[in-house]
C-alpha cells in the first residue's frame, strides 16, 4: 500500500461537502463584510448547477449506471461539467484571497482635524 494521496479531476465533486461548507462560510463573510456578496452567490449558485446537471446528464444518459459507454457527446458534456466546476471552485479560491486581502490591508491612520 502506497503513502501517496491521489489528486484528480473529480476531486472535487467527491469532496462536494466541503465545498459546500466553504461555499457557506465565504457567503457569511462576504454578508458581515459587504464585499463580493454577488460574486459569492452567483458562484454558488453556478456550482450547484454545474455539478448537478453534469450528475443529471450522466443518470440520464447512462454513463452513471454504465449501460452507456463512456465514450461520445454525453460522456465529453459530464468530464466538461466537472472541469468547469473544479474551475468556478479555484475562482472561490481566488475570490478568498482577494477577500482575505481586502480585510487585512492597513487602513491610512485618521488625523483629528485641527481646531
Amino acid at each position: 500500500a502506497s503513502q501517496s494521496l491521489r489528486f484528480d479531476y473529480m476531486m472535487l465533486a467527491e469532496l462536494f461537502p466541503a465545498v459546500a461548507l466553504g461555499m457557506v462560510l465565504l457567503v457569511a463573510a462576504g454578508f458581515l463584510t459587504r464585499s463580493y456578496r454577488k460574486w459569492f452567490i452567483w458562484g454558488c449558485a453556478a456550482t450547484v448547477v454545474t455539478l448537478v446537471g453534469g450528475q443529471l446528464i450522466a443518470v440520464l444518459s447512462g454513463l452513471a449506471s454504465g449501460a452507456r459507454e463512456p465514450e461520445g457527446f454525453f460522456f465529453a458534456l459530464v468530464i466538461g461539467s466537472l472541469v468547469l466546476l473544479d474551475l468556478i471552485v479555484i475562482a472561490f479560491a481566488i475570490l478568498a484571497i482577494f477577500l482575505i486581502k481586502k480585510l487585512f490591508r492597513k487602513q491610512p491612520e485618521q488625523t483629528p482635524a485641527a481646531e
